[in-house]
């Protein structure tokens, strides 16, 4: 398997689920990663042998602290069997090293005379003169790339050795000059290769120039995993296709992956070929054709195209590190960076969806205007990712800027503009800014329905979000109503695994929750964690909410144990993949002092409260609903140690605040004065009869009424 790209990593383990029939390999919402691991290291399975190939990026498997969260961290699913052996080929000792757990890694030296030898003439079936051949295996430096592209051109052409040692004499290659970007490799050994490319590559070009074109574009994209949708021209009939493959394959140039389904090039053939077309002034021209094919290619990110953005993503990374000056191009390339954008994003891979789309709307911003559709439509996505990283403020005035530019150019009703509608919507109710969040919800529901009617994706969207604000305005039996509602119609129209389906669940059961109705809230959390943790993986952001949600309804069953643990594996994921500040990270803190409180370690609850009330004034203020919950909470574990002077304050603090964001009415705000009352009673009733309280702690019930 190649393993020179996490994308790459990715399809190999795919081919392998596929090839063993592992059960689940055709299901599209199976982590295959996962999959193939757990088989692998299931001792009762076959023995087997896993070459990982081209091992070189050590960021890959052991991402720095820097890059975790956006890269890989693979290595976990490398598997260890005493049935099963692991070899690597890496050029990089260090990656070697820490991949064989610390062993000396193999050194493979270069080919003895004999050893070429035999390789050559088990390729060329001729009779040849032995000195003649002893001085092509010199000129080869006797590498294995350059024997096996030397017999191949023999074969193809029909020429004796001694002739093609002659072409080799007679070319004068202005290619042998150019240094070429790799110092991992002996760099003399790169002529040779050079020599016999050069070669092949004249003889093609006379023979087959489409196949001499087909070379050129797969050179200035990824060099594994080339794709035949991609390679092959609109209007190109597949007869001519596939004889212009067949020759780079007869000469060995470029081979098949996956029975036919994939190809790929060697990386000396690749370096050689772009600085061919470098000499001759065209490299830049491919470069242009890659960036325009993979910009008009890449699809929206939805669930179905998962795969088929997984196989795009390294060919439009390598695309997307060229320069390119032409308006037309930078302006394609901006639209490529955003289409990346989002698919990262649909991976949870927020720092590097934020890079991407950044970089299309300072591009789109510069050559289009502010007010151009393409520049809203970065904009309003630059946005989604800062509200995903819990940048809710800055997400606000992003949102609203596209929102307006949207309203300006398109009106009021058009489907793009809900769409910004709902989106700052969404970024009102992480705020806490519910009533506004309601209204703006409404306004997209009718919007919606009346565009696009009642079962459109963004209607149920819209819907949905609705939903979820009149929960938090403790409405909850609406909440429930339009829950189920949205479930009903989002199984009818995307089935009952499709994400937003799972997402659909996990709001009711939210909500079940809410009103005490646990049983069949916790069989709606399980479903929906055990979907997406073979959808998504057991580290994906939205993954672990599914996690949290589940650990925090454990822990009003009494559960506790197992809500801690829980708790503490999200809190774990959560910083390392959206930081220590990042509102969910600070909720799932939050919900395990909740759990720390009811069984009594009240002194580590009391720090965490104490340090996630901290961090939430600093980074979503001190009015937001969520941190006057945490003190709340703060307030409850003081009251339950009976230290009722700082318990007066802080619950009169949290009441003064829901008063304001959440109203009289609602439920928290309730709680709060009740307990504030239920205190004052008790220290009038202790000055009235002269006592004082007394040490043992309070209580805390079993569930606790919001």
């Amino acid at each position: 398997m190649h393993t020179s790209t996490i994308a790459r990593f990715r399809q190999a383990y795919n081919d392998i689920a596929r090839r063993l029939l592992i059960p689940g390999w055709n299901d599209p919402n199976v982590d295959t990663l996962q999959l193939v691991y757990e088989h692998l290291t299931d001792r009762t399975n076959c023995q087997w042998l896993l070459i990982l190939d081209n091992a070189d990026d050590r960021e890959m498997f052991f991402p720095s602290s820097n890059t975790q969260g956006q890269r890989g961290d693979i290595a976990r699913y490398i598997p260890h069997n005493p049935r099963g052996s692991v070899i690597i080929t890496t050029r990089d000792g260090r990656v070697g090293r820490k991949l064989a757990n610390g062993e000396e890694p193999i050194p493979v030296s270069q080919m003895k005379i004999q050893e070429a030898k035999d390789m050559m003439l088990s390729r060329v079936l001729e009779s040849c003169c032995e000195s003649d051949l002893e001085r092509l295996l010199y000129n080869l430096d006797c590498l294995p790339l350059a024997i096996t592209q030397a017999a191949a051109f023999m074969t193809e052409t029909h020429i004796k050795l001694s002739k093609y040692v002659d072409l080799l004499d007679e070319d004068d290659s202005s290619l042998l000059s150019k240094e070429f970007d790799d110092g991992r490799r002996d760099s003399e050994t790169a002529n040779s290769v050079i020599q016999t490319w050069k070669l092949s590559f004249d003889q093609i070009r006379k023979q087959n120039p489409r196949a001499a074109d087909l070379l050129s574009l797969m050179a200035v994209l990824d060099r594994q995993g080339l794709q035949l949708f991609l390679l092959r021209q609109q209007e190109e009939h597949e007869a001519e296709f596939l004889t212009a493959l067949g020759v780079l394959q007869s000469f060995s140039l470029v081979q098949s992956e996956k029975g036919g389904e994939l190809f790929e090039m060697h990386r000396l053939v690749q370096l050689a070929t772009q600085s061919w077309l470098q000499l001759q002034g065209v490299l830049s021209k491919w470069r242009e054709q890659a960036l325009s094919l993979l910009s008009e290619s890449f699809p929206l990110p939805v669930y179905q195209n998962w795969e088929i953005c997984e196989g795009l993503s390294p060919h439009a990374q390598a695309i997307l590190r060229c320069a390119f000056e032409l308006e037309s191009c930078v302006l394609q390339r901006a639209k490529l960076l955003n289409a990346l954008g989002r698919y990262e994003q649909s991976q949870g891979r927020y720092g590097v969806a934020y890079e991407n789309i950044s970089k299309a709307l300072k591009e789109r911003e510069n050559l289009l205007g502010m007010d151009h559709l393409d520049t809203l439509t970065s904009l309003s996505n630059l946005a989604t990712v800062l509200e995903l990283q819990g940048k809710y403020a800055a997400a606000e005035e992003m949102e609203r800027r596209a929102l307006e530019g949207r309203e300006t150019v398109l009106g009021r009703e058009h489907p793009d503009t809900l769409v910004s509608l709902s989106n700052l919507a969404l970024v009102l109710l992480d705020r806490g800014k519910y009533s506004a969040a309601e209204e703006m919800n409404r306004r997209a529901v009718e919007g919606n329905e009346k565009v696009l009617g009642d079962d459109h994706v963004e209607t149920l969207i819209a819907i949905s979000n609705l939903a979820g604000v009149l929960e938090k305005l403790g409405k909850y039996d609406a909440a429930e109503e339009m829950s189920r509602c949205v479930l009903e119609r989002r199984e009818r129209v995307l089935g009952k695994e499709h994400p937003d389906t799972l997402t659909s669940i996990a709001n009711l059961a939210w909500v079940l929750d809410k009103q005490h109705k646990s049983g069949e809230a916790e069989e709606m959390h399980r479903r929906v964690l055990d979907s997406r943790e073979k959808a998504l993986g057991k580290e994906h952001p939205v993954t672990i909410v599914s996690v949290s949600n589940l650990a925090a309804l454990l822990q009003k069953q009494g559960k506790y144990n197992v809500s801690e643990e829980m708790l503490r594996g999200a809190i774990k994921i959560r910083e390392k993949a959206l930081g220590k500040e990042h509102p969910h990270t600070l909720n799932s803190l939050h919900d395990l002092a909740l759990v720390l409180q009811y069984q009594g370690k009240y002194e580590e609850a009391k720090e965490i409260t104490l340090r996630v009330i901290e961090v939430k004034e600093k980074v979503i203020g001190e009015e937001h609903p969520d941190t006057l919950m945490s003190v709340y909470c703060l307030a409850y574990l003081y009251h339950g140690q009976r230290e009722y002077e700082t318990a007066l304050e802080l619950y009169q603090k949290a009441s003064m605040g829901f008063r304001k964001v959440l109203g009289l009415a609602h439920p928290i705000t309730s709680a709060c004065d009740f307990y504030y009352s239920a205190i004052r009673r008790e220290i009038e009733h202790n000055a009235r009869i002269g006592t004082r309280p007394q040490s043992s702690p309070f209580q805390f019930p079993k569930r606790r009424r919001n």
